[in-house]
């Protein structure tokens, strides 16, 4: 069994913290940006290289997870599965 773990692309409170270097704005559940969902895609490709027949795609439902592991899921064929308690603290 091979194992691979990701975390989600570039999100919109990501980007506004490298923008104003403040850590002190935060949104609860951002979307990813258009650099995130580019980072995913080129992810997804090196790892569909690695991963021809993946048994399961397991995500968070925190928004920026579900739309990384969507385009992920796409790249692999699979259909991914959101799982409650998959999340960092705080979660939703």
């Amino acid at each position: 069994m091979r194992l691979f773990f990701m975390r989600h692309g570039q999100s919109t409170t990501n980007a506004l913290w490298d923008a104003s270097g403040i850590r002190l704005v935060y949104e609860a559940d951002p979307e990813l940006t258009d650099l995130g969902r580019s980072q995913v895609a080129e992810a997804a490709k090196g790892i569909s290289e690695l991963v021809k027949r993946p048994c399961q795609l397991y995500t968070s439902l925190l928004r920026r997870a579900a739309q990384s592991a969507l385009i992920v899921g796409g790249a692999l064929d699979t259909r991914p599965s959101a799982v409650i308690d998959l999340h960092e603290v705080g979660g939703l």
